[in-house]
């Protein structure tokens, strides 16, 4: 699953961070496979999504969280 395609307010955890243009900036950010990731808030009009990692607020453009992968974990909500 990627996080472009999250419901708001489920915890998961990155698996896997896709090359691209944007991989560096990702890994910067503090986005690590094994970090947990949950969607805040989805704006309007395939505007950006606000993620919560590591207690800090990320905003990423949709082709940007398209290459992160994450799995659900079972035990969180």
């Amino acid at each position: 699953m990627k996080a472009s395609e999250l419901s708001k307010g489920k915890k998961h955890t990155i698996v896997g961070i896709e090359e691209s243009d944007f991989f560096l900036n990702l890994i910067e950010l503090g986005i690590h496979p094994g970090k947990e990731i949950e969607l805040i808030h989805i704006a309007p009009f395939k505007g950006p999504m606000a993620f919560s990692v590591s207690g800090n607020i990320i905003a990423l453009r949709i082709e940007e969280a398209e290459s992160i992968t994450v799995e659900q974990n079972p035990d969180r909500v």
